[in-house]
């Protein structure tokens, strides 16, 4: 699998799930992306994760998360999965925090 401006890294077999993972880095900003094929499963699937280490447990990734889909000056909507589902046929819209990261899925 070739993908212009990316360095496949390695590429696995997950068994248990009947798929083939790839993992790939981006050759000018390092930023990694993995991708993954199952045949026979119709899903498509999203996500933009981002690591979010916090330096204490305040809280402060799932209050940026929140920040980050309340909108703002240049795109003011205040509840995007709200619009996003008005005209689409995504199946699954979130958001999600993690101890070490912050996933938005599609």
């Amino acid at each position: 699998m070739d993908i212009p401006h990316y360095t496949l890294v390695e590429k696995k077999e997950v068994p248990e799930y009947h798929l083939t993972g790839y993992l790939f880095r981006h050759d000018l900003t390092g930023a990694r992306l993995f991708f993954a094929i199952a045949p026979g499963d119709d899903n498509k699937v999203f996500s933009a994760t981002f690591l979010t280490r916090p330096d204490n447990d305040c809280g402060v990734p799932h209050i940026l998360e929140h920040c980050m889909l309340n909108g703002s000056d240049k795109y003011p909507v205040k509840e995007p999965f709200v619009e996003l589902l008005k005209g689409s046929l995504n199946t699954f819209l979130n958001a999600m925090t993690f101890p070490d990261k912050t996933m938005f899925p599609v």
